[in-house]
Formats: C-alpha cells, structure tokens, sequence
C-alpha cells in the first residue's frame, strides 16, 4: 500500500509493559527502504519483543508502529497475514550456526 513511505518500519514513542514491569519506554525506530537491519543485543534486553511488536504479533500500550506507511496495531487479521509477508527473521543461535564445525 504505502510504497512511497520513507522508512519500511518507523516506531514512535512506543511504549511497552508485561504486567507490571516496563520492556520499553517511549522508544523510536526507524528502518530506512532497502536498508539491511540489525537487531543486536545481549539476552533478555527486548530483541525478540521488539520484532513481535513490528509484526503485530503484540501490541504496544502506546505509540505508533507504522510498516511501509500503514499502522500495524490497526492492521485487520488478513492484512496482517499479507503484510507478515514482506517481513524475516533470522535468529542467531550458536549451536545452529556452528553445529558442523570443530574447534
């Protein structure tokens, strides 16, 4: 829908909570058109919740998650699929990537 947005992922002021302890706070992103990302940090600090928020698997308690320039919290059920779509994950596990070789 929205190929002419600037940025592929724009996050504003998002704010995100699992009962009562706080994931993130008032956080912005953006993932500019053609660019490839990375989502990098020590375990337990949000990476994976980060990119269930993009792709509307849960939904923020505030802000704006816009994905190629429409909102994904608004996003219907077959919009979602049709978007999820345009969007990987690749995640690193060691034992995955270095299984077959020795040291």
């Amino acid at each position: 829908m929205g190929q002419s947005a600037a940025n592929l992922v724009d996050m504003r002021d998002v704010s995100f909570s699992r009962g009562e302890r706080c994931i993130f706070d008032n956080i912005s992103l953006t993932v500019p058109r053609g660019k490839i990302t990375a989502i990098m940090g020590p375990s337990g600090i949000g990476k994976t919740t980060l990119l269930r928020l993009i792709g509307g698997q849960i939904p923020p308690d505030k802000g704006e998650i816009l994905f190629d320039g429409e909102n994904v919290p608004a996003m219907s059920r077959s919009r979602l699929y049709t978007v999820r779509k345009r969007m990987s994950m690749l995640f690193q596990s060691g034992s995955a990537v270095y299984r077959h070789e020795r040291v």
